[in-house]
Order: C-alpha cells, then sequence, then structure tokens
C-alpha cells in the first residue's frame, strides 16, 4: 500500500470550510464504543463539488483506529455515496486508494478517475 503524507496550511482548511463548493466528511465514534477523554473525529475527507464532479480530495485519519474500524474504506465509501446522492457523474477518489476503489466500485455508470489539479 502506499501513504502520502506531508504538512499542509491551516489557512488552506479554514478556506476549505468556508467554501460552498467543499464539503467535510467527518467519522466519529459513537459514545458507547469512545473511551477517550474527548470525542474527537477518528477520520475526516475534505470533498471539491464540480459542476459533474465529487472528489475527495484531502483524507485524514487517526491511524490508532485505521485497522479497528477500516476509517479509510468508510471515508471513501461516503464519498461515493455522497456523489451519487448529488448526481455527480464522476467520483474522484484520490491517488492512493486503489484497492479501496476497486472493493467499493460497482456502479459502471459512474466514471472514476483520479485526482488531479481541481481548478
Amino acid at each position: 500500500f502506499t501513504i502520502s503524507t506531508f504538512t499542509l496550511p491551516f489557512k488552506l482548511f479554514k478556506n476549505m470550510a468556508t467554501n460552498e463548493n467543499w464539503e467535510i466528511i467527518s467519522l466519529s465514534l459513537r459514545e458507547e464504543y469512545d473511551n477517550r477523554i474527548n470525542n474527537k473525529p477518528v477520520a475526516m475527507a475534505f470533498c471539491y463539488k464540480g459542476n459533474n464532479d465529487y472528489s475527495a480530495v484531502i483524507a485524514g485519519m487517526d491511524y490508532e483506529f485505521n485497522n479497528t474500524c477500516f476509517c479509510y474504506r468508510q471515508l471513501l465509501a461516503k464519498a461515493i455515496f455522497r456523489g451519487r446522492e448529488l448526481s455527480k457523474k464522476n467520483i474522484a477518489l484520490g491517488y492512493t486508494s486503489g484497492v479501496e476503489k476497486k472493493t467499493f466500485w460497482s456502479n459502471r455508470n459512474y466514471s472514476m478517475r483520479l485526482c488531479t489539479d481541481k481548478r
């Protein structure tokens, strides 16, 4: 598998959170399964809504929970469901999600491509 990690500026996230073309998918544990002091999300995806496209551009997760909760797969599934809900023709899932893409992609009426420049 491939892992891409690098630091992104806080201003980027602030701008995405305030722009109507961006959505944030957030996954949290239910309280009865979360014994942490604060119930922070275990995974998040920042998704861009284009005219015909829905793109999961940035995903982040607490790797402590990925093996038990399958956070990355859940984020991709939520992005696919959301793109379909918005009737987008193209759903882009990113560079490093090859295995998970094949696992979830079953509807041939949608095209799938890699995220590149979303401008």
